[in-house]
């Protein structure tokens, strides 16, 4: 990857990471938990629009090898840029926070979370030249930036789970259709 791709990819991550924070709020209020789900399930979800499979109903279950292969990426970009941004705790302590964590800790369900979201995502991806499964990695990035970001007011262990549990769900779960354009 050459540096103007890594550049373009953390421009795309701090622009998903700046968007999420204005389309996310409700009643003029965050949630660390809200922020960090959402972000982290339009990770794994614009991923998994890349992979080509048949359609399947929107919030059914999606089981692929490829969605296996790249689950592993998408959380070591989000430890990676945890690590870059100062800490990323240990595969032990993401993996006991797992037990106590839920997506469900976001009050915007899985559609919610991309419907506000992927519409500005699709934009700066089609004017930036970004696929799909690059506006994931940058998504995943942008997890990790909110997850950095909050960990005043969620520890870092819980968030980190939080966007591990967000991306696997967007990864794993069929999105509503997108219209032809």
């Amino acid at each position: 990857m050459t540096t103007a791709d890594q550049t373009e990819l953390l421009n795309a991550a701090n622009f998903i990471a700046e968007a999420a924070q204005k389309l996310l709020a409700q009643d003029g209020r965050l949630q660390a938990e809200t922020l960090i789900v959402s972000v982290a399930r339009l990770s794994g979800s614009l991923v998994l629009r890349s992979f080509n499979l048949e359609p399947a109903p929107a919030g059914t279950v999606v089981l692929s090898d490829e969605a296996n292969s790249w689950g592993p990426r998408l959380i070591e970009v989000l430890k990676a840029t945890l690590q870059q941004l100062g800490e990323c705790p240990s595969d032990a302590r993401i993996r006991a926070a797992l037990a106590d964590v839920s997506t469900s800790a976001s009050p915007l369900d899985f559609q919610e979370s991309l419907d506000r979201l992927l519409p500005f995502v699709r934009r700066w991806s089609e004017v930036s030249g970004l696929d799909n499964r690059q506006a994931g990695v940058a998504a995943a990035i942008a997890a990790a930036q909110l997850v950095r970001g909050c960990a005043r007011v969620l520890p870092l262990d819980t968030g980190a789970a939080l966007a591990v549990a967000g991306l696997c769900e967007g990864l794993k779960t069929a999105p509503r259709q997108e219209a032809a354009a």
